[in-house]
């Protein structure tokens, strides 16, 4: 569920110069160019980037969080006199401090951000640490890859909407775009669509420099599965809307999706399945209520439990792994409860949801005071988040009424350290919706040692994801495609490894 988690930050464009008015040489010694520094908060560790100019009036800065994904963060105020360098970032309350030593390339001092008071060193670079991706596939493959497109009008009924062959003429409908992989030979060959988790994403699933959906793909390809991945309507190659969709209009995507391979020859139309990762883990059962000929659905760290009860637990556990106090946590569980419930209260007047969530929302604000940002902002900007169309259908969204629905196999995967979708949270209801299911054959299966992204972790903190080369561990891959195998009549051996 990546979207719950990216702090939007709004960054302010640094003015362009003037041409006619360039700016002038930097005094020597100079703390201009690019720095780079690891902030450690507790187990957490970030990468920094700082990058430092100068303008007519004196320095500009702007600051990337390379593990959070968040670039070109606007530096408030950069000052370096007497060697002494500060900075601050208003809107997020950072402030630092530190002593600028030209010799040795680096800025040694203190990092302030609300409880956060921690020694942070910056180091000169020419250009930023590479980060490795190990398993990212490499051509020559020994397989075919296709771009493919494929339409259908979110007005209407799939069934009599779907066109196999994308019609970009017509606005009403959605053309979504590609990748198919296929297995050496004619077919039919078995397979199964991939769904992202939340937010825009890549047909890839692309996120800090990972694509876990081309490890998938390829991994899966190689045993036999014949892969669609496909970028989210509209993102990269896909037309449409993101902004205003719900989970259930990306569920009709991946139906989509599922009918337009069982119109090709090459793929066995009663052998396709869906496989979802974290929201898209909802998204494969939610398909199956809907289409009983889906083969199978795969949930990798799929929620058991309504948005509401991910989003309040979820909090809880990246603020404990990110170094925030007990007592602050538990302080701000009851009030981050208060405000989802009142967002969405069954039977209550929209008018009458959006004042009693402002008023919680106040009440949290008051509470907590949160660093660097004014009480009307603050509560009309989270207001525009609880009440979009996608936060409102994920919050009353029950997994278990979907579930019970399902008529295919279930395989559902966690992460033993998962701290966005928790199994401790999700696999009993899970469990329980799949019993009471239109079908037996269920696999449930927790991972030790792996995050939401299904990397071998330390902590399972969000800001790990980046640091770690491993974008998906072996176990789950071999899991899920031992699995499919079974389940599509394919050969239980694994393919010799390149």
């Amino acid at each position: 569920m990546h979207r719950l988690l990216l702090l939007v930050l709004a960054v302010v464009p640094l003015a362009p110069l003037a041409a006619q008015d360039p700016p002038p040489r930097p005094p020597v010694p100079s703390p201009h160019g690019l720095w780079e520094a690891t902030l450690e908060v507790g187990a957490v560790k970030l990468r920094l980037a700082l990058h430092v100019d100068v303008s007519t009036t004196g320095y500009v800065a702007k600051l990337d969080s390379l593990d959070q994904g968040a670039k070109g963060i606007a530096v408030d105020t950069f000052t370096c006199v007497d060697g002494k360098v500060a900075f601050a970032i208003a809107a997020l309350g950072v402030r630092y401090e530190g002593a600028f030593d030209a010799t040795k390339g680096e800025i040694a001092g203190q990092f302030r951000q609300g409880p956060v008071d921690v020694a942070l060193v910056w180091k000169r670079v020419e250009r930023l640490t590479e980060v490795r991706r190990p398993q990212e596939p490499k051509p020559p493959f020994p397989y075919t890859t296709e771009e493919v497109e494929y339409s259908h009008d979110p007005s209407a009924e799939l069934d009599s909407s779907f066109v196999p062959e994308a019609r970009r003429d017509d606005q009403a409908r959605v053309t979504l775009a590609g990748t198919l992989s296929l297995p050496p030979g004619p077919g039919p060959h078995p397979a199964v669509v991939l769904v992202s988790g939340s937010g825009p994403q890549d047909r890839d699933e692309a996120l800090l420099g990972h694509k876990p959906f081309a490890v998938l793909a390829d991994h899966l390809v190689r045993r036999g599965i014949a892969v669609l991945r496909y970028d989210d309507r509209g993102v990269a190659r896909s037309t449409g809307k993101f902004g205003g969709a719900t989970t259930a209009d990306f569920a009709t995507d991946a139906l989509a999706g599922a009918r337009f391979l069982a119109t090709r020859k090459d793929i066995d139309p009663a052998r396709i399945g869906i496989a979802g990762h974290s929201e898209g883990g909802l998204v494969g059962p939610m398909a199956a209520a809907r289409d009983g000929k889906l083969a199978f659905v795969v949930m990798l760290a799929g929620p058991g439990v309504n948005g509401r009860e991910i989003l309040v637990h979820q909090g809880a556990l990246l603020q404990r792994a990110g170094g925030v106090p007990a007592e602050h946590v538990e302080r701000e569980r009851p009030l981050r409860r208060a405000i989802l419930e009142a967002a969405v209260a069954a039977g209550v007047p929209l008018e009458d949801r959006r004042k009693n969530a402002a008023a919680a929302l106040g009440a949290f604000f008051d509470a907590m005071s949160p660093p660097g940002v004014q009480r009307e902002a603050f509560v009309a900007e989270q207001m525009q988040t609880l009440f979009a169309p996608w936060m409102q259908a994920f919050m009353a969204l029950e997994p278990a009424e979907a579930l019970a629905k399902v008529r295919c196999p279930v395989l559902a995967v966690w992460g033993s350290l998962d701290l966005q979708v928790d199994p401790a949270q999700s696999l009993a209801p899970v469990a329980a919706a799949l019993a009471t299911s239109r079908h037996a054959d269920h696999a449930l299966v927790v991972l030790p040692g792996l995050n939401h992204l299904f990397q071998r972790a330390t902590t399972g903190a969000f800001a790990e994801y980046a640091q770690i080369e491993e974008t998906m561990n072996p176990a789950v891959l071999d899991l899920v495609a031992d699995w499919i195998a079974r389940h599509t009549g394919l050969p239980a051996q694994r393919p010799a490894k390149d």
